[in-house]
């Protein structure tokens, strides 16, 4: 995804039917800028002597969109509490997507304008709220989903997924409330494997997985409150990111090992 500054305008509307529920939709168009480091390439010939360094500059266009967005906010009562959903639609379409891939040794090979259009459309959604339950405590949970649907509308890779976006993601939290003890687990779910290549070859797709964790907070007034967290309990095995190229095989270096098992703790005093 490009990095830069972008520009915007557009209009918007807006509509609340009620005082705990709004609606909006609104259409914009906006521009980005390459970056420096996106107009300014390094190159090392192999056998990667640094010596043999290189430095030159791509004429890059600005990144143009088209976006269309619609979608709303409110909250609704479960035993006597509020409640909170909020929910996002949206089409983006590009026009000289800035890309910037690697080579077939994993380091930078540049940024590019592709020479086609292409699409982002998706939907994010949340849900977050508490609950009772049972003894004195309460539930505090939150739900986070995204669909990202990223790909190219023509152009040499027509139809194929832009490397590097998770298509489903899903990140979610419940807590047990009683004093000033809050714990319980998350979980941060990548639901389906996603694209290394923007050929999208076969083989070479990091695989969906799921990281679960646990967290103990407690507040012992307005000032001193501490935390302990673990992450990754189960010690999985996955790849965290990976380098997005034009192209690949499943013999190229292309992924980086995700964090085993893990444990941190902190404590925080407000003034």
């Amino acid at each position: 995804m490009p990095a830069g500054n972008p520009a915007s305008s557009g209009c918007c509307a807006s509509r609340q039917p009620a005082a705990s529920q709004r609606w909006y939709a609104n259409v914009s168009r906006s521009n980005e800028v390459p970056t420096f480091w996106e107009i300014v390439n390094g190159e090392v010939a192999a056998p990667m002597n640094p010596a043999t360094a290189s430095t030159s500059m791509s004429k890059l266009d600005l990144q143009r969109a088209l976006t269309y967005e619609v979608g709303g906010d409110g909250a609704f009562t479960v035993a006597g509490r509020d409640q909170h959903w909020s929910v996002s639609l949206y089409r983006s379409n590009v026009d000289d997507e800035l890309m910037s891939v690697t080579n077939e040794n994993g380091t930078p090979a540049g940024t590019y304008n592709y020479n086609g259009r292409t699409r982002h459309q998706g939907i994010e959604a949340g849900l977050s709220g508490t609950l009772p339950s049972p003894g004195e405590g309460m539930l505090d949970y939150r739900i986070a989903y995204t669909l990202s649907d990223f790909r190219f509308r023509n152009g040499q890779y027509q139809g194929n997924r832009i490397a590097g976006v998770p298509r489903h993601l899903l990140s979610a939290e419940v807590m047990y409330r009683i004093g000033g003890w809050r714990f319980g687990p998350n979980v941060r779910w990548f639901m389906s494997d996603t694209e290394t290549n923007h050929a999208n070859a076969p083989g070479t797709q990091q695989e969906a997985y799921a990281l679960l964790g646990f967290k103990i907070a407690y507040e012992h007034d307005a000032h001193w409150s501490g935390y302990v967290t673990a992450d990754n309990l189960t010690d999985k095995t996955y790849a965290s990111s990976y380098a997005i190229r034009n192209t690949a095989t499943p013999a190229m270096p292309i992924f980086l090992p995700g964090n085993g098992r893990a444990f941190s703790a902190g404590v925080a005093y407000k003034f």
